[in-house]
């Protein structure tokens, strides 16, 4: 199984995990590295699911990635998330 395969499998056990468990925080640091742009985009949309609160409960979750269009996919998902950068040892929202 590729690295990519290892990682939507392991993401889907999450997420149907979170679905029956209290609502903890999520952190990921380029989860979707090594996943294909459509592919990433249904997680960006399950993960917007599992914050809107649209299992009952509302995770929050903190992604971390330092791919532009990464953060312009997520942007664009759950454009009511808050998006931080971090630059010169700086942290502004945008």
């Amino acid at each position: 199984m590729s690295r990519g395969a290892q990682e939507q499998a392991y993401l889907a056990l999450r997420q149907n995990y979170a679905a029956g468990a209290e609502a903890l925080p999520l952190i990921m640091d380029e989860i979707l590295v090594n996943f294909d742009l459509q592919r990433a985009e249904r997680t960006v949309r399950a993960f917007a699911a599992l914050t809107s609160g649209s299992d009952g409960k509302s995770h929050q979750m903190l992604y971390f990635t330092c791919q532009p269009h990464m953060a312009d996919m997520l942007r664009r998902v759950a454009p009511d998330a808050a998006l931080f950068a971090v630059a010169d040892g700086n942290i502004r929202q945008v």
